[in-house]
């Protein structure tokens, strides 16, 4: 009975998706052009709400902690250093000469080794502590952020004018080409993550009791890792960050359905996500005529929301 409600529940974010990704296609179509412009913007917003909804459930249930997203491994610091640092030494000019798939798939490719290295090799060394490793990836987080910070402050302002439009997220400037190969990219990783929902689903009970019910944890958290790390990659590299929206967006889900079942979370989290985004977008572009980057808006809300999860999280420890 359970999981026909929570079915019902996911039926009806899919109508209301659905409702304002029509909507925001067709309100006010004047030609083919902005038909397809749309078209992509919308499944841009789809690949990365689903990219940003698994990541983050599966962190923290590697993590078992709620406030937890894998921003906070540095990630989205790096891919920032990587702009900076190519338009420090190498001058917006020359790389506007460079195609931009070349950019895209370097970017993609350093930030996955990257990620690989922190996960992986750390993990082993530091005998699967998870703690840890996040913790060595908030420490690299937070070394990428006061280079980048630190070269900034350097740059000539036209050279950091352009550098401001590379590191906010945006769905406005986003290739054929980048959408396909993410999409091929993210559909490989979905159907990689069927085969762990289960085991996700054991391991939130615990790393104790997962083990004693017979799950290799070492494996499946580096798996899980990989995927994550797949994911945060593709994502980051094709808009830009979207710190808060992981946090936003498993929260509400946490509190629209009550179940462990991680495939439920993941679908109910995308849906929610790709409801705020396009929500967001309809408001400030249909609505307000505001050409303002959602995701200054959305990292903004999220921001104080994350804040206020903290204190919730202190006040509670505090009564224990």
């Amino acid at each position: 009975m359970r999981d026909r409600t929570i079915i019902k529940k996911i039926l009806i974010l899919s109508l209301i998706a659905t409702f304002f990704i029509l909507f925001y296609i067709f309100f006010d179509l004047k030609s083919e052009y902005i038909f397809n412009l749309r078209l992509k913007k919308m499944l841009a917003i789809v690949l990365v709400c689903y990219a940003t909804a698994y990541s983050t459930v599966a962190f923290q249930t590697i993590t078992n902690n709620n406030i937890l997203t894998p921003s906070i491994m540095g990630l989205e610091s790096l891919y920032i250093f990587l702009q900076t640092i190519a338009i420090f030494f190498v001058g917006s000019s020359t790389l506007s000469k460079m195609t931009g798939m070349t950019e895209f798939a370097l970017s993609l490719v350093l930030m996955i080794i990257f990620s690989l290295i922190v996960y992986i090799f750390l993990f082993e060394k530091l005998s699967a502590n998870v703690n840890m490793v996040v913790l060595c990836g908030m420490v690299f987080g937070a070394f990428f952020s006061s280079l980048s910070n630190f070269m900034q402050v350097l740059l000539d302002p036209n050279e950091y004018l352009i550098l401001q439009g590379k590191i906010f997220a945006s769905f406005n400037t986003i290739g054929y080409t980048y959408l396909n190969i993410s999409a091929i990219l993210l559909l490989v990783v979905f159907l990689l993550s069927l085969l762990f929902m289960t085991k996700l689903d054991v391991l939130s009970l615990g790393k104790k009791t997962g083990i004693s019910l017979g799950l290799n944890y070492s494996y499946l958290v580096k798996i899980i890792f990989c995927l994550i790390a797949l994911l945060v990659s593709v994502s980051t590299v094709l808009v830009g960050p979207m710190t808060f929206l992981g946090i936003i967006v498993v929260s509400i889900t946490r509190h629209y359905i009550a179940s462990y079942k991680h495939i439920y979370k993941t679908i109910c989290a995308t849906l929610i996500g790709i409801i705020l985004v396009v929500g967001a977008m309809l408001l400030m572009e249909k609505l307000l005529s505001y050409d303002t980057a959602v995701s200054i808006v959305i990292n903004f809300i999220g921001g104080i929301y994350f804040i206020y999860l903290v204190i919730k999280e202190n006040k509670k420890n505090v009564r224990n």
